[in-house]
């Protein structure tokens, strides 16, 4: 998965820890890239094995990205 944007800092471990694939957490996760400021992110989520779902990620409190329909 690649992330860009220029409000939030994507980088931070908590963002890929408590992400979500159909409501389950993620299992672990790395930084593949990560340019300054953590704007353009580039991440591999682990997660117990599914064939599809939602993905979610929680940038700051309050504010939930939601990705429908992976797969």
């Amino acid at each position: 998965m690649s992330l860009s944007n220029y409000q939030y800092d994507l980088a931070q471990d908590s963002i890929f820890a408590l992400a979500t694939l159909n409501g389950q957490p993620s299992q672990s996760f790395t930084l593949l890239s990560n340019a300054s400021g953590g704007h353009h992110v580039e991440a591999e989520v682990i997660f117990e094995k599914t064939t599809g779902g939602t993905f979610e990620i929680t940038p700051v409190e309050g504010l939930t990205f939601t990705f429908d329909a992976l797969w």
